[in-house]
């Protein structure tokens, strides 16, 4: 049986497809959960830093960083 994210903070929670649609109102496409786990970080302001001096976003692609500026409102 496969799973499904349904939430992410510093951790990604899952739940067995079986169980998904308990989670119908729940918005788990890829962005929505990138982005509420940026926003549970305690530490946003570092990620922010060393993203200014790309030691993160060197691994990211750049389209990516060019459709989702990552800013402290994200």
């Amino acid at each position: 049986i496969g799973y499904r994210a349904v939430c992410a903070t510093i951790n990604l929670f899952l739940v067995r497809e079986d169980f998904a649609h308990l989670f119908e109102e729940v918005p788990s496409d890829p962005v929505t959960l990138y982005r509420d786990a940026f926003r549970a970080l305690p530490n946003k302001k570092w990620v922010l830093e060393d993203r200014s001096r790309r030691v993160i976003t060197s691994f990211e692609d750049p389209e990516f960083q060019m459709n989702m500026p990552i800013t402290m409102e994200f």
